[in-house]
C-alpha cells in the first residue's frame, strides 16, 4: 500500500525540523502531506495513516518517546525522582492516583514509596502541584497578558528540564539555576497578571524573598507562609551562576519539589484551578498538607 519511501519521510522530517514542528506531531503532519485528499481521520483507523506512523517511528524514534502531554513535573521518594507527565484529559473521567502518576499498579506505586504512607501522600500533593501549575497556565490562555504567559511558560520549560535531569542523572551540579528560575519566573508571571508595573517587577531582581513578599501582598493565599519558609532556603541565583552550589542530591530534590510548589501556588491564586484544595478535603488520605511539609 506504500505511497511513499523512506526518503520521502526523511525529506519531510527535515522540513518539519526547520519549521520547528514538535517530534510527536510530525507523523500526522506527514500523513496529511503525503495523502492529501485521501487523508481521513475517523473512528476507524486509517491503514495508510498507520503505515506512515510506523515508518516515521522506525526512521525517527523520537516521535514516540518525546510526547510532552500537557506538561511535565516530578515526584520523589527520598532522593529518587520520577518524572510525571500530565495527561491532556485529567479530570475527564475517573482514574486512580497510581495511574495518574504513571505507575502500572497500586502495588508498584506502594513499592516505589517504600511502603511509607507519608511519601505516598507527598506524591499526591506533588501531582496536585503539577496539575495546578500546568492546567492553570492552560486556563489562563486568552485571559492573561502575553508577558505573564511567557514567564509561566518559561517556568514550565525549566520544570520539565529539571524533572528530566533529576530523574535520569545522579549529577545535581547544574540543577540550581533552573530551580531558581522556576520560582522566580512563575511568581513574576503572576505579578504581571496582577497589574504590578514592569519597572517595579524588574526592581525585585532575582531576590526570591522580595518577590514572594510582593506576591503575598498583591494576592494573599493560604500557601504564603509555606512559600516564605521555602524562599529562605533558595540559593542566591547570581552567586550560584558563577560559583555553583554545594547542594546534596537530597537537598536538590527537596528544592525541586519546593519550587514546583511555588510555581503551582503562583497559578492557584489567579487561575481558579486548585487540586491541592481538593486533596485537602478528602479526609484521612493524603491528609492536611501542613502535616507533610518539613
Amino acid at each position: 500500500m506504500a505511497l511513499f519511501t523512506d526518503e520521502d519521510i526523511l525529506r519531510l522530517d527535515q522540513t518539519y525540523a526547520q519549521e520547528n514542528v514538535p517530534f510527536h506531531a510530525r507523523p500526522l503532519a506527514a500523513a496529511f502531506d503525503i495523502l492529501g485528499d485521501q487523508f481521513i481521520l475517523d473512528l476507524m483507523q486509517n491503514p495508510a495513516v498507520e503505515e506512515i506512523n510506523l515508518a516515521y517511528a522506525r526512521l525517527v524514534p523520537e516521535v514516540e518517546t518525546s510526547w510532552p502531554g500537557a506538561g511535565v513535573g516530578l515526584i520523589a521518594s527520598v532522593d529518587q525522582v520520577r518524572k510525571v507527565m500530565l495527561g491532556l484529559t485529567y479530570g475527564s473521567g475517573p482514574r486512580l492516583m497510581d495511574q495518574l502518576l504513571g505507575f502500572k499498579s497500586h502495588d508498584e506505586w506502594g513499592q516505589w514509596c517504600r511502603g511509607d504512607i507519608n511519601i505516598a501522600a507527598r506524591s499526591c500533593y506533588s501531582f496536585a502541584d503539577i496539575s495546578d501549575f500546568i492546567t492553570g497556565i492552560n486556563h489562563m490562555q486568552g485571559v492573561a497578558q502575553g508577558e505573564s504567559l511567557k514567564l509561566w511558560t518559561l517556568a514550565a520549560a525549566n520544570l520539565e528540564e529539571i524533572s528530566n535531569s533529576l530523574s535520569t542523572s545522579i549529577n545535581v551540579a547544574s540543577a540550581t539555576q533552573p530551580l531558581c528560575l522556576i520560582a522566580e519566573l512563575a511568581m513574576k508571571g503572576t505579578l504581571y497578571h496582577l497589574g504590578v508595573p514592569e519597572k517595579e517587577i524588574r526592581a525585585l531582581g532575582h531576590r526570591h524573598k522580595n518577590i514572594a513578599a510582593r506576591l503575598a501582598k498583591e494576592c494573599p493565599h493560604r500557601d504564603d507562609q509555606f512559600i516564605a519558609d521555602i524562599v529562605d532556603h533558595i540559593p542566591d541565583y547570581v552567586v550560584t551562576r558563577y560559583d555553583g552550589s554545594n547542594l546534596t542530591r537530597l537537598e536538590a530534590v527537596q528544592l525541586a519539589l519546593d519550587v514546583q510548589f511555588i510555581a503551582a501556588s503562583s497559578l492557584r491564586r489567579v487561575s481558579g484551578v486548585d487540586h491541592e484544595l481538593d486533596f485537602e478535603k478528602q479526609g484521612d488520605f493524603p491528609g492536611p498538607r501542613v502535616q507533610l511539609i518539613k
